[in-house]
């Protein structure tokens, strides 16, 4: 809430607060809360500002002109304007690729990380061992004598959370893919608020 100035019916001076009235009238004792019949003998009103609600959230709000209401309150209100194109896309574009940053730690922490080290030797010699049960794989030799199973159980199980992290992995990348490529093709800033990687 603040104040204005009104002559001849029409805001000359706003915004201005309780100390400026004071300042201005310095004989007047201002109430606090100074009511509309006090205000209006000196030619002020209130003024109350409407809660700013954006269309979306990529919106910049500027006050309006105070104007009164049906009931003769006077309220500042807002008019909207969209972020420059480029700069909704850029802003949906980090989001996106931290959300799918986020995920793919997410998913790496559910596993071991000294474990996730080996992984790329752990899948090679699973896979040569696919190919050629001869195969030389200290790794997975060592992994199955202390689990306990034997070399092929072993490769099998390295083949199996190899094919589920592929999959957990791809997912998100794919979707992170997606979005980037809706955000590229939104053509206003309406269409790239809907974006966004909470909402998928």
């Amino acid at each position: 809430m603040y104040y204005a100035q009104r002559v001849d019916g029409r805001l000359t001076d706003w915004p201005l607060s309780l100390g400026d009235l004071r300042a201005r009238q310095p004989q007047v004792s201002w109430a606090d809360q100074p009511d509309a019949a006090a205000l209006a003998v000196y030619g002020y009103v209130r003024v109350q500002v409407a809660e700013p609600v954006p269309v979306h959230r990529f919106q910049r709000a500027s006050a309006s002109v105070p104007a009164p209401d049906a009931d003769g309150e006077w309220w500042q209100g807002w008019t909207w304007t969209d972020w420059p194109l480029i700069e909704a896309r850029a802003a949906v574009l980090a989001e996106v690729r931290a959300g799918a940053d986020a995920a793919l730690l997410a998913l790496a922490a559910s596993y071991p990380e000294r474990e996730t080290t080996t992984w790329g030797m752990q899948r090679a010699e699973a896979d040569a061992l696919a190919l050629d049960v001869a195969a030389v794989t200290p790794l997975l030799d060592a992994i199955a004598a202390a689990s306990g199973e034997d070399r092929a159980t072993t490769a099998a199980r390295v083949r199996a959370k190899a094919a589920v992290y592929a999959t957990a992995a791809g997912a998100i990348i794919g979707r992170r893919r997606a979005l980037e490529a809706q955000a590229q093709a939104a053509t206003t800033a309406g269409a790239l608020a809907a974006l966004g990687w909470s909402d998928v």
